[in-house]
């Protein structure tokens, strides 16, 4: 699994925000908030508003607190330039950055959460130790949810990360 790397200007999004904990609750966590994001009509709400750039889907980790170990995870479209955004939205900007970028593998149903929550454990565990990158502090990861990839039996994700030389 080797990444394609790019060079992406700065995103604004706006979406739903959830703060959580980096010690090993997110990854229970973040599925459960898209789950409710899905079920309870918030991606309908979100899809339906005038602001919408594109409807590809983000879905951004923002910062860990060192003294809380806390984050906030942003679940948001990309919004045109100038757009009134209503307060009931979380609106942030990811920086400009380079990213080293992974597909996940092709999955279905249930079986797209295991293939998203196996890409970030390559990563983290195997790729970074020896791709001669480390992972840029200020940078902000995310995944991306293209409509093109979203085919109900053929999902797919892609995973940025903000990397720099070592």
């Amino acid at each position: 699994m080797e990444p394609k790397f790019v060079t992406l200007p700065a995103i604004k999004i706006a979406g739903y925000e959830l703060k959580t904990r980096n010690d090993g609750e997110n990854s229970k966590a973040i599925p459960a908030f898209w789950e409710k994001y899905l079920i309870e009509g918030m991606a309908k709400k979100l899809h339906s508003e005038e602001f919408v750039k594109n409807h590809s889907e983000y879905g951004a980790c923002f910062g860990i607190d060192p003294e809380t170990d806390e984050s906030t995870y942003v679940i948001g479209v990309e919004i045109k330039e100038n757009a009134k955004i209503g307060s009931e939205y979380y609106t942030c900007k990811i920086p400009p950055a380079t990213y080293a970028v992974f597909r996940t593998p092709p999955a279905k149903g249930n079986e797209f959460s295991i293939s998203i929550q196996s890409t970030w454990q390559f990563i983290w565990n195997e790729w970074f130790q020896k791709s001669g990158y480390e992972y840029a502090k200020d940078g902000v990861e995310f995944e991306l949810y293209n409509d093109d990839d979203m085919q109900e039996d053929n999902m797919i994700c892609e995973i940025h990360i903000p990397i720099v030389k070592k």
